[in-house]
């Protein structure tokens, strides 16, 4: 496996593991009983969407290669209580 392969599969699995903590982390912000927990866990996803962004155009990424949306939609763990 060359270098570029390996980095592209790397950034791939880094990207797949932000996409796994916004959808959680989007179902909690959903879920949080108070304003509070809510703009803390708005302040998590927002990073978690920056890193995803920096992570989206590192350089040598193909076009597609995760293919994952830009909206959480997978199902869902129950969070802790807030």
């Amino acid at each position: 496996m060359s270098d570029q392969e390996r980095e592209r599969h790397e950034v791939n699995g880094c990207l797949e593991l932000l996409f796994a903590l916004r959808s959680e982390f989007a179902q909690w912000q959903g879920e949080a009983r108070d304003g509070s927990a809510r703009e803390v866990l708005e302040n998590v996803l927002g990073h978690i969407e920056a890193l995803e962004r920096e992570y989206r155009a590192a350089p040598g990424r193909t076009a597609g290669a995760a293919g994952y949306p830009s909206s959480p939609t997978r199902e869902h763990k129950t969070p802790p209580s807030i």
